[in-house]
């Protein structure tokens, strides 16, 4: 897959296999975490109609190939003024090439163009550099237990603009 020839478009529902695929994929074969809590954040069970419902009422975009299939994938919650990155994900032979970042990029101007003025997420340690060059901040680490598991990310956020609802 030649990532040069990749372009963003609105997630399909019929995307939804190849996203599992990258999403999987992306987190297990990631040496930021060790093997079982790689599996335990992955599960061989994902419900597919869930991920579904997930992706419909979230925005969500994919980044695509000239073929279009999947490279990566992110999904933005949340209404104004804030808005959450809850998903973002590369395929691990896609990674290191801007995919991320482009995504993320789309997902801040949604944001900005919905009134959002601040943006969060949970990144993982993998991730945690992709956000803060977009201007993300750290606010602390996070621990959370999953599947028998220790999983541990960093909470960021980053400012849009000023929110109108706030009194100065």
């Amino acid at each position: 897959r030649r990532v040069s020839e990749a372009r963003l478009r609105p997630w399909r529902p019929d995307d939804t296999p190849a996203l599992i695929i990258v999403f999987r994929d992306s987190v297990r074969l990631s040496p930021a975490y060790p093997a079982a809590a790689r599996h335990a954040w992955a599960p061989d069970d994902i419900d597919k109609a869930a991920w579904n419902d997930r992706q419909t009422r979230h925005w969500t975009h994919a980044a695509v190939d000239a073929d279009d299939r999947p490279l990566g994938f992110i999904e933005l919650a949340g209404a104004a003024p804030a808005g959450h990155v809850d998903m973002l994900f590369v395929a691990p032979a896609a990674q290191g090439q801007g995919l991320a970042g482009a995504l993320l990029a789309a997902a801040e101007t949604t944001a900005r163009a919905s009134g959002m003025t601040r943006l969060t997420t949970e990144a993982s340690h993998a991730a945690h550099p992709v956000f803060h060059r977009a201007g993300f901040r750290t606010l602390y680490p996070r621990t959370l237990w999953r599947a028998g598991q220790w999983l541990h990310n960093t909470a960021m956020a980053k400012k849009l603009a000023e929110d109108p609802q706030k009194p100065r």
